[in-house]
């Protein structure tokens, strides 16, 4: 049987789905499947006019009534593309791990924000060594 979808959505049923079927022209040899449900794996959205797109693993992306998105995948969330932007705050709560170089325009922090990178630099920048003749000399680098 052929399975229609709605165009950019696409799935594979899992066994024991309830399927509605329209056999055309009266012909169950040319039957087409309409819409499908498993139970079983049905996401629960919280409100009226929410959406979800879900896999029986577990795996959603739910757009709520707050006008916020959540995304949980169950092994990982890949993202490709050549450039991902993204706009306000970014929290993590685990670890970033780059395969490449990292550029903030903005100022770079750590020990919630008490630590900078622009702190760091001025410390080093500012601090001396004895040299032979007894007088102290700036570092003359920066980082």
């Amino acid at each position: 049987m052929e399975l229609l979808q709605q165009f950019g959505h696409t799935s594979a049923p899992p066994d024991g789905a309830t399927l509605v079927v329209i056999p055309l022209g009266g012909r169950t040899s040319a039957a087409v499947v309409v819409a499908s449900e498993h139970g079983g794996y049905r996401f629960k959205v919280d409100h009226k006019g929410e959406a979800a797109l879900y896999n029986q693993w577990g795996d959603s992306i739910h757009m709520k009534k707050d006008r916020s998105i959540r995304v949980e995948a169950q092994a990982k969330l890949e993202v490709v593309a050549p450039l991902a932007t993204f706009s306000g705050d970014v929290n993590v709560a685990g670890s970033i791990t780059s395969g490449a170089n990292i550029t903030a325009a903005g100022n770079v922090a750590d020990q919630g924000g008490a630590k900078t990178k622009a702190g760091m630099r001025d410390t080093f920048n500012a601090h001396t060594h004895p040299v032979a003749s007894g007088i102290a000399q700036p570092t003359g680098s920066a980082m």
